[in-house]
């Protein structure tokens, strides 16, 4: 959440916050699976990449992304969907042909 960015600067302030609270939950139960994949773009300054209150009716801390934001967003997990399947190409890696898999009977 938008949260997320000032709480680098701020962290007492944010602490407490809903979104930040659920984001903390969210994040230690997807982290650690293969697939996850961070959006998280903390060199960015947070007002570049997040709306601003006349376009997102949150309150400040729980803004969606702007343009630039989802930019970034999806440049991310199109580069890790490339990667991944750049991965499953690899000789390394058999699948099993629709003829050999098995059968639902």
């Amino acid at each position: 959440p938008e949260a997320a960015y000032y709480a680098q600067h701020d962290p007492q302030r944010w602490a407490d916050y809903w979104a930040m609270q659920q984001y903390q939950l969210l994040l230690s139960e997807l982290q650690d699976q293969e697939d996850f994949i961070l959006a998280w773009f903390p060199a960015v300054d947070p007002a570049a990449i997040h709306a601003t209150n006349a376009r997102d009716n949150a309150e400040f801390g729980g803004r969606h992304y702007n343009e630039a934001g989802y930019a970034r967003l999806a440049k991310m997990i199109a580069e890790r969907v490339l990667l991944d399947a750049s991965v499953m190409d690899h000789p390394s890696i058999v699948l099993p042909s629709p003829t050999t898999a098995s059968k639902p009977k």
